[in-house]
């Protein structure tokens, strides 16, 4: 496809293969967890920030985190207790 994966229509293909493996092995939808390392952290971090529904927990590593102006602003704390997900409000080189 020539793309990075973390485009918005490659991160479209990403939860689209994501469904495709919850059926066909049949997932338990509360327990995905999504990881990544350096371009895969970040690709991971704005795939979290636009489905968090999806997700039980987000690992981010070494990636680079958007200002939080680019997600929605309820995402971007770091807990909660209404059982949604934690996300990273700020990371290394946030100034």
């Amino acid at each position: 496809m020539g793309k990075r994966w973390l485009y918005p229509d490659m991160e479209e293909l990403v939860m689209k293969e994501l469904d495709a493996t919850v059926r066909e092995f049949r997932v338990d939808p509360a327990r995905i967890y999504l990881t990544g390392f350096s371009m895969g952290a970040t690709g991971a971090y704005r795939i979290a920030a636009k489905w968090p529904e999806r997700f039980a927990a987000l690992m981010a590593v070494a990636g680079r985190v958007e200002p939080a102006s680019t997600y929605r602003r309820s995402l971007c704390r770091a807990g909660s207790s209404d059982q949604e997900p934690a996300y990273l409000d700020c990371a290394w080189g946030c100034g």
